[in-house]
């Protein structure tokens, strides 16, 4: 019998070689599966023990995982429901006011409390409730000396990391809505929204405690009992309706630095608000001179009274035309009346207007700063929605710019300006294209080779003639009651000059921007354009005499503005980029401002003995000179900012600098209004009193068929007087009118005589110069003459 071999052979019949190769195939893929499958085998083999051991670990762990997880679920819900509810709670005030509300509550509670309140004083006279006042602060000073020492050692450890983790320690509670709270500040559109945010911010950090602690004092930049016995003493007056007394109580203490309700350091302390004495007396003086202002003088004064003479005394008289004049102007028992009310109208006018130019202006001063100057019209939006807009504007630079928009338009005017860029009157898009980009590198260069500077100034003037018009100085104060300020310099000379509508009345304010801004080696010096007598367009000096940037010499004019308007509060936005360094906390330390003054000393030493160069005596007061204000608005300064200095805005990065503006001017307004409120109060009470008297002066003598100005001089439209509408000081008859654009004012018109003298002449005399006014090229003067 034959065996069989294993492998098989040709002679087989069962099978061919493709099925032979085939099965080798199969039979190479088989053996490197059945490999994989003994490793994966091999390893799940190995690893089966640890397996049961960790489901057997998690089977007997399983109840246990299931209570914790179930706690913990529950503590992170209760967790997140207690942030809800907090946050519920904090924003719940975070509701829409009109912005007049917002401090509409501190007011009324500080008139009840000190004039109207149950709580006051009960004493027969002043000077009794005065030594109830004194002898209580006087009991007060012993527990003022008990807690010195706690108060000192407090704030010598004020910056000692025990303090810091002892108040995280105790606002561990509240971290969550501190920080939704500091994302409400940053990102506020509003100011309402930011005043309710920080209010609560300071209730939550313990900021309260400090406005209302009595112990505490600060008597180093405020005399809070000097105000508290004020207080008390106003509340006497007014509750026994003494006016005589009260006018001389109110009067006297209507000092804007009275006791030092000024003083920087009182808002320091808390994100808004400030001491609830100081903060109270400044909302009782403002409420008593409303109330002043309704008082009838006429039977609280003493007035000049006419004489009476009974009318039988001139029947029998001769017949004579002076006695018949008299008998047609007999005071009868009406025209007592109408004549005293008129006296004590205005009486109480003088006592309004003394009391204002007692108390002084305030002035809102733009610096320069190229494209940052934008950052000026989010603070002129700002202060304009909180009726907190001075009306002397003052600019310098890339602030003149800005400086004109706000003082050519009112205010509905500018706020559809502010919220559109669109011109309320042209009803177009407002050109802000101030530098010629357009032209190449190689262009730019030639320029600067051939004639020292790198733009064209036609371009800017002409930008500026098309969102302005040929408006003067005086025809916008005509129109809008504001002073515009504009600094511009002579191009030989050291002393600025200020332009407004007193030193240059007849001068364009496009031109006066236009000078302004002709910074040496970016613009070229431009001459001054005014209009004449009969509407024409002519040099406002005819020696050809050019001006450049007066920011050089003084970024704000505080001392000049001071001087021509009276005022004495300035608030200064500043978006100079050399400048906004200054402004950090390191520059302001002690170190710094001993560096400073030190270097200020040696400067006037060496000056003094001729030995500084031109060089550093020229660059030295420019560095020097004064940045700041009472209040200062400063925005942050990035790299992007000096990189696109001098390049044209877009319509998205003009409202992004809008909103900016907001942003960096919300944190100042509650100081601004703190410090203005009776500036205001006493600017809206001249208004009252000047519409009533012009009122009845208008009845009475249009009932007689008189002029309605009688007992009126016509007076400059100055500060010192009454500036309203409704005057008769006035040039314009109703308030709405506006200045015409093209064609000259009545008010230059009858300017003076030797203007016309003067166009006469130069109408007959032929000049090589020519001087073309177009509004597509602007001013273009002799071609040797443009660039100096």
């Amino acid at each position: 019998m034959e065996s069989v071999s294993s492998s098989p052979t040709k002679d087989n019949s069962w099978h061919s070689e493709s099925d032979e190769c085939s099965f080798q195939e199969a039979l190479s893929k088989r053996e490197n599966v059945d490999k994989d499958t003994f490793r994966r085998k091999v390893m799940n083999a190995t690893l089966l023990p640890y397996r049961l051991a960790w489901k057997g670990f998690s089977w007997s762990t399983y109840p246990v995982r299931k209570v914790w997880g179930w706690r913990k679920d529950q503590y992170s819900q209760q967790k997140t429901r207690n942030n809800l509810d907090e946050a519920d709670h904090l924003f719940a005030e975070l509701v829409p006011r009109p912005p007049e509300d917002v401090y509409e509550a501190q007011r009324q509670s500080a008139v009840d409390r000190w004039l109207f309140g149950q709580s006051a004083y009960k004493c027969g006279t002043v000077e009794s409730a005065l030594e109830d006042n004194n002898s209580s602060s006087m009991e007060g000073k012993d527990d003022t000396r008990k807690v010195a020492l706690v108060s000192s050692f407090s704030k010598f450890c004020g910056y000692s990391p025990l303090l810091l983790f002892l108040n995280w320690w105790r606002n561990r509670n509240n971290r969550h809505a501190i920080y939704e709270l500091y994302k409400v500040l940053n990102n506020a559109s509003t100011y309402m929204e930011w005043y309710n945010s920080a209010q609560l911010l300071d209730r939550l950090e313990g900021n309260d405690e400090w406005k209302h602690h009595d112990i505490e004092s600060i008597n180093f930049c405020c005399d809070l009992q000097l105000l508290r016995n004020r207080l008390v003493e106003l509340g006497m007056l007014y509750r026994e309706n003494d006016i005589r007394r009260l006018v001389f109580v109110v009067r006297a203490g209507l000092q804007r630095r009275f006791a030092g309700l000024c003083h920087p350091d009182l808002h320091k302390y808390s994100h808004v608000g400030t001491k609830s004495v100081v903060e109270d007396y400044v909302h009782v003086i403002a409420w008593l001179l409303e109330y002043l202002s309704t008082v009838d003088f006429a039977n609280v004064s003493e007035t000049v009274e006419t004489k009476e003479i009974s009318e039988g005394e001139f029947r029998n008289s001769p017949s004579n035309p002076l006695l018949d004049s008299i008998r047609k102007g007999f005071p009868t028992d009406e025209r007592n009346q109408k004549k005293k009310e008129e006296v004590a109208l205005q009486q109480k006018l003088s006592v309004f207007n003394e009391m204002r130019h007692s108390y002084g202006r305030t002035a809102l001063l733009l610096s320069g700063g190229a494209k940052m100057g934008l950052y000026h019209l989010g603070v002129a939006k700002a202060l304009l929605d909180q009726r907190l807009l001075p009306r002397v504007i003052s600019g310098s630079s890339a602030g003149a710019i800005i400086a004109s928009f706000i003082g050519i338009f009112r205010d509905e005017e500018l706020r559809i300006l502010l919220n559109t860029l669109v011109n309320p009157r042209t009803k177009e898009k407002i050109r802000l294209e101030f530098f010629d980009n357009g032209v190449s590198l190689k262009r730019r260069l030639k320029r600067l080779w051939k004639k020292g500077i790198l733009y064209d100034i036609r371009h800017l003037t002409s930008c500026m003639r098309n969102n302005l018009g040929d408006i003067t100085f005086a025809e916008a104060y005509e129109c809008t009651r504001r002073i515009i300020n504009i600094t511009v310099a002579p191009i030989r000379g050291t002393e600025s000059i200020l332009l407004n509508y007193l030193t240059a009345p007849n001068v364009l304010i496009w031109s006066a921007v236009g000078a302004s801004c002709a910074l040496p080696v970016i613009f070229s010096p431009v001459q001054l354009v005014a209009k004449d007598s009969d509407g024409q367009l002519v040099p406002y000096y005819l020696e050809g005499v050019k001006w450049m940037d007066g920011s050089i010499n003084a970024d704000v004019p505080l001392q000049r503005i001071g001087e021509l308007f009276n005022v004495n509060h300035f608030i200064v936005s500043q978006t100079n980029p050399h400048v906004i360094p200054r402004g950090s906390r390191l520059m302001k330390s002690r170190f710094a401002k001993m560096i400073k003054a030190e270097l200020k000393f040696r400067y006037w030493q060496l000056n003094e003995l001729g030995l500084v160069p031109w060089i550093v005596s020229s660059i030295f007061p420019v560095l020097t000179q004064p940045f700041e204000g009472d209040v200062t608005i400063m925005p942050g300064l990035g790299l992007s900012d000096i990189i696109h200095l001098f390049s044209n805005p877009t319509e998205e990065e003009i409202q992004e600098y809008i909103r900016l503006g907001e942003y960096y001017t919300f944190p100042k307004i509650d100081v601004v209004r703190h410090h203005t409120l009776i500036e205001l109060t006493l600017d809206a009470c001249v208004e009252r009193v000047g519409k009533q008297l012009f009122d009845l002066s208008f009845s009475s003598s249009h009932r007689s068929g008189g002029d309605s100005r009688t007992g009126w001089t016509r007076r400059a439209p100055s500060w010192l007087w009454l500036d309203t509408f409704l005057s008769p000081n006035s040039t314009i008859s109703t308030p709405s009118q506006t200045p015409r654009l093209s064609h000259h004012s009545s008010f230059v018109r009858n300017n003076s005589q030797l203007e016309r003298q003067l166009s006469k002449k130069r109408e007959g005399k032929s000049t090589s110069s020519s001087f073309t006014i177009s509004r597509e090229n602007s001013v273009e003067f002799e071609e040797n003459d443009q660039h100096h």
